[in-house]
């Protein structure tokens, strides 16, 4: 391994099969040497290992790292990392799904599947987010101000201007096809378990009818414009590297 090789880096919005992606790569690479979490699964994970966060590590173990994967990853975490050239990867899911996989992820985290909060009375309390993933991207990658992300279509044009920027834009529906080609790259397995899922590793509150599930897509309606126009590019390959903030910012 040379700090030539690339960085990868998984930019993960939560219930779309990061956790699945994560467990996969931490059967086979180093745990917080060549793979870190930046997350509450590695927290846990640093805690047991006795290793300090990835920002107060020497160069020369910053230097180990192949992957950056979790909720925490930003632009400026690539800075720890400078020498290596980023890949940067992001993985979208449709809205209503991932909306319901974690509603029904709390109740079951909350140990209220049996006796959940009704789903429309959760969602009423959602930050934004939680469900809109150009937010999303704005808000938690880019660090922007939440003040200026009120505007739907403005925060959609700044989020389809970074994802244009990433090496790959896929969707949890194809990554038993894509995915495979960035664990060949990494020299790991291909086939991937998938992890949290319902019915097999938590309970299920909300089974939605029809009703729901329209009542969730109006909700959910911009959403669901942004992820219907990148599923359609999926997989999207674009640049490695590092994006450009003003280029993200001005167009």
């Amino acid at each position: 391994m040379s700090v030539a090789d690339p960085l990868y880096v998984f930019v993960h919005l939560s219930k779309t099969g990061g956790t699945s992606l994560f467990r996969h790569m931490q059967r086979h690479l180093a745990s917080e040497d060549d793979l870190v979490y930046l997350g509450p699964l590695g927290d846990a994970e640093r805690e047991r290992l006795n290793r300090p966060p990835l920002e107060d590590r020497p160069e020369n173990e910053r230097q180990r790292v192949r992957v950056l994967i979790g909720h925490r990853v930003k632009m400026s975490t690539l800075d720890l990392v400078p020498w290596r050239e980023p890949r940067l990867i992001f993985v979208m899911r449709d809205p209503v799904k991932r909306l319901i996989s974690k509603y029904n992820y709390q109740m079951h985290r909350q140990g209220l599947s049996d006796d959940p909060v009704p789903f429309f009375t959760w969602l009423e309390n959602l930050k934004p987010h939680a469900w809109d993933s150009a937010f999303w991207l704005c808000r938690r990658f880019l660090e922007m101000e939440a003040d200026a992300l009120r505007d739907v279509a403005q925060r959609q044009q700044i989020a389809n201007r970074l994802l244009e920027r990433f090496n790959l834009v896929t969707t949890t529906e194809r990554m038993d096809e894509d995915m495979p080609h960035v664990f060949r790259q990494l020299g790991i397995p291909s086939e991937m378990r998938r992890e949290n899922v319902k019915g097999r590793d938590h309970k299920v509150a909300l089974t939605p009818d029809e009703d729901v599930l329209e009542r969730a897509r109006q909700v959910l309606n911009p959403e669901i414009g942004f992820y219907n126009a990148w599923a359609e590019r999926a997989p999207y390959w674009g640049p490695a590297g590092r994006p450009s903030l003003t280029d993200i910012l001005e167009g």
